[in-house]
């Protein structure tokens, strides 16, 4: 489901309550929205093998009801679903695992640089700057071609894996590198 953005995603689930006839609340306002929200965004040409969703159901039901319910399209499933308390606070993330893995041997014999600095430009044109080492949770290489790495989530987010490992390894853009989301870890 890499072809999947975020916003779609969120369409494949209202899609997904309104055919399994699960009643989710909506936001007050002007334009009413269903309250469904995942903890990430997941970027687009990104596969995951975890997201975090929350939805607000109008009338209490059993999470493996819910769960049972729910028809997702191939590729997509619930895991597990689980009550938070009513007016409590939502989950919230403290890092994300990734696996990155190449095509030739470039996690070998490569030294780190834990305190390499980040500079990028956003899609909104704003420079962002991030001094890895508040980042970087863990990482380690199990083979010369694949990189297991987590990142913390900051006040202002977390720098993007490929260009974390990128600076890190000191890798070009030419490199071809598959990144999978593996998990989303909670605070």
């Amino acid at each position: 489901m890499s072809l999947l953005g975020h916003l779609e995603m969120v369409e494949v689930f209202k899609r997904a309550f309104r055919r399994a006839n699960l009643k989710v609340a909506y936001s007050q306002g002007f334009h009413p929205q269903p309250r469904l929200s995942f903890l990430t965004a997941l970027p687009l040409g990104l596969e995951s093998d975890q997201e975090i969703m929350v939805a607000t159901l109008e009338e209490y039901l059993a999470p493996a009801a819910a769960q049972g319910r729910l028809r997702l399209p191939e590729g997509l499933a619930v895991k597990r679903a689980r009550i938070l308390p009513p007016g409590g606070p939502k989950p919230k993330v403290a890092s994300i695992s990734y696996q990155i893995v190449s095509d030739t041997d470039l996690f070998i014999g490569k030294p780190l640089h834990p305190a390499a600095l980040l500079r990028y430009t956003d899609n909104k044109g704003r420079l962002r700057e991030y001094s890895l080492a508040s980042f970087v949770e863990s990482i380690s290489a199990p083979t010369p071609r694949r990189l297991l790495l987590a990142l913390k989530l900051g006040e202002s987010g977390s720098p993007k894996p490929l260009a974390a490992v990128q600076a890190l390894y000191g890798l070009t853009e030419a490199a071809t590198l598959t990144i999978r989301k593996l998990a989303t870890n909670l605070a």
